[in-house]
């Protein structure tokens, strides 16, 4: 397996959903919110065409962070929308559908290329940091702040379909559904009941964690696939959930995985202690020319 560094000192994994005491009522929408994206990819007022602006109301730092979140939620779901609509990408279903299932279980999503599953052309995986960041973005931050030119997957989508490649995209912050949600909108997630650790939610199977989400999709989806030569791009968090999936499939990874690139990431040597021998010298090589370069 050859290791591919490749590093964007832009790119953060600060964003942070958290909810607010205050009952703030925000549109659904971007074009709700006054913004839009212009021909270079930049998030702009629709009225003014000026840059996004954090600060909304003078000396209310609640409200402007709440703004911030809400919209951001919005330039999410419209990402997702583009990797379907101009990406021609497809909306997979995960855990993946069985004859017994309830109608309501609990699913998130991953998104795929139609042939990415049967055809031989190389396989480029994509995987994003922690917290709120959804498919299809490395930092929403640098998203709203800068240009999807810079925060997004959109260039590595576009250069690896320009190779002939097939991509699928990893949804590893998915992991519940609140129950009023429905069809789980809000988090991505497509309805259903399950117990989750938070109240009022559900956790969705094979998706509790990150972790748990790149072991079911490798099981799943990418080990058995028809790719002659799979790419894995992992980011920040993304790093650190590739690791531990190396380490608990060392042999099967090290024969199908041809490439790896972890940006900023925040995995460890340690991690890898427990794969066998000649895979865990594999492994624990690649990680050292990471670090020491």
């Amino acid at each position: 397996m050859q290791f591919i560094r490749n590093v964007f000192s832009s790119f953060f994994s600060l964003d942070n959903y958290g909810d607010t005491e205050h009952d703030y009522h925000f549109p659904t929408t971007m074009e709700g919110f006054g913004y839009q994206f212009n021909e270079n990819g930049q998030l702009t007022q629709t009225s003014t065409d000026e840059p996004f602006q954090y600060k909304v109301k003078e000396n209310d730092r609640q409200y402007n962070q709440a703004h911030y979140e809400a919209l951001g939620v919005c330039i999410g779901h419209h990402i997702e929308e583009v990797l379907m609509t101009e990406y021609n990408l497809q909306r997979l279903q995960i855990p993946l559908k069985e004859p017994n299932d309830p109608e309501d279980k609990a699913r998130s999503h991953v998104y795929i290329s139609e042939d990415a599953l049967t055809s031989p052309d190389t396989l480029l995986v994509l995987l994003q940091g922690s917290g709120t960041i959804r498919p299809g973005q490395w930092s929403r931050r640098v998203i709203m702040n800068e240009s999807l030119e810079a925060g997004s997957m959109f260039p590595y989508i576009e250069r690896a379909q320009h190779n002939g490649w097939n991509v699928m995209i990893l949804n590893p912050n998915n992991n519940e559904i609140a129950y009023e949600d429905g069809d789980g909108q809000d988090f991505g997630g497509e309805g259903g009941l399950s117990f989750s650790k938070n109240p009022g939610s559900m956790t969705i199977d094979g998706c509790e964690t990150p972790e748990h989400h790149c072991q079911y999709v490798w099981d799943n989806l990418i080990k058995d696939c028809k790719a002659e030569h799979i790419v894995i791009v992992a980011f920040s968090y993304g790093g650190h959930a590739i690791s531990v999936l190396a380490t608990q499939n060392a042999l099967e990874f090290t024969q199908r995985v041809n490439a790896l690139a972890l940006i900023d990431s925040v995995h460890s040597h340690t991690e890898h202690e427990n794969a066998p021998g000649a895979a865990k010298d594999s492994i624990m090589q690649y990680l050292e020319n990471e670090i020491n370069q």
